[in-house]
């Protein structure tokens, strides 16, 4: 049942599969819990999902409910939304994107027998191209790391500024990670670069997930991103790894430790990890030895010592796709 809606929603797009698209998809009036389930499934691959219930609310487990983010433009009224159509020179169904994150959106109702289903196309296999072996750094290396991390002040609708956090380069143009929680109380953002003495005002916040906390804003500035860790070899306790980030607004401080463990901490995978973090660190980077992320600063225990947990680069990987270079 899951490959056949897939086959419904997405139709051909997956046999066009480009890990730089950004999938978009609309679905109205979803009220069936499968259905749900199914959208928050396709969140796990990379869309991005937006439910769209304008007869009634969808009834279901408060649990599952918050497997996604409640946002009330209204009452509930009847409505009839306007057929999307692609420009003429567009691509009929999703787009798989360029090099700035284009996208197309989908839009899906309930689940039905779509009227025709288009043959696919065989999967091309990419071409074998190696990429270059990174070796490992030194901590003073990894240090000067930190001119692709930056600090995230947030202000509130009155102005005044409410908390502080850090922040990823992961795009050229203008796109940085950070988390959720840094930015979900926020009205506007000034972000600080180092060896720039301008402050990068901005708004935009591009893309969220309250489930991972993760978040993705844009700043009118070309950036050097970052790489991210492609999982060529698992994570193993022991290794050693260093942070970059904000703490106390301590403007990009650098702490080393190790990979303390593994935890799944409200169904999101995390790393536990010895470098010291505090508050104002949150979207900062963990980086392995070769200077790639392979997490985002996101939580710690204020109680223990060094108990600090961070989202896994696979969660972000399908995360930032659209975004990356």
């Amino acid at each position: 049942k899951l490959l056949y809606w897939t086959d419904c929603v997405l139709g051909t797009s997956l046999t066009e599969w480009n890990e730089r698209g950004c999938y978009k998809i609309l679905a109205e009036d979803v009220q069936k819990e499968q259905e749900y389930l199914f959208y928050y499934m396709l969140t796990l691959i990379g869309c991005d999902v937006l439910l769209l219930e304008y007869r009634k609310d969808i009834e279901t487990a408060a649990e599952l409910k918050g497997l996604s983010k409640v946002l009330e433009l209204g009452e509930f009224r009847s409505l009839a939304l306007p057929e999307y159509r692609a420009d003429e020179n567009e691509k009929s169904g999703i787009n798989s994107g360029g090099n700035d994150g284009e996208s197309e959106m989908r839009r899906a109702g309930g689940l039905q027998q779509p009227e025709r289903i288009r043959p696919t196309k065989p999967i091309q296999q990419p071409e074998n191209c190696p990429r270059p072996q990174l070796t490992e750094k030194s901590f003073e290396e990894l240090a000067r790391l930190a001119s692709s991390i930056v600090m995230i002040a947030v202000y509130d609708r009155k102005g005044s500024p409410v908390a502080t956090g850090s922040g990823i380069m992961i795009g050229r143009a203008g796109y940085i990670l950070t988390n959720n929680h840094v930015t979900a109380g926020g009205c506007f953002f000034d972000v600080r670069i180092e060896d720039d003495e301008k402050v990068y005002r901005t708004n935009e916040i591009i893309k969220y997930n309250s489930v991972l906390d993760l978040a993705v804003i844009r700043i009118d500035r070309c950036l050097e991103p970052l790489p991210i860790y492609r999982g060529k070899k698992s994570l193993v306790r022991g290794q050693k790894v260093v942070a970059i980030g904000s703490p106390l607004g301590l403007f990009n401080s650098v702490s080393d430790g190790i990979i303390s463990g593994f935890r799944k901490i409200d169904s999101v995978n995390m790393i536990q990890f010895t470098a010291p973090i505090s508050h104002g660190s949150s979207g900062g980077a963990v980086l392995n030895m070769q200077g790639e992320v392979i997490g985002i600063s996101t939580a710690g225990f204020d109680e223990g010592q060094n108990i600090n947990l961070a989202v896994n680069y696979e969660d972000i990987g399908l995360f930032v796709r659209g975004f990356t270079d």
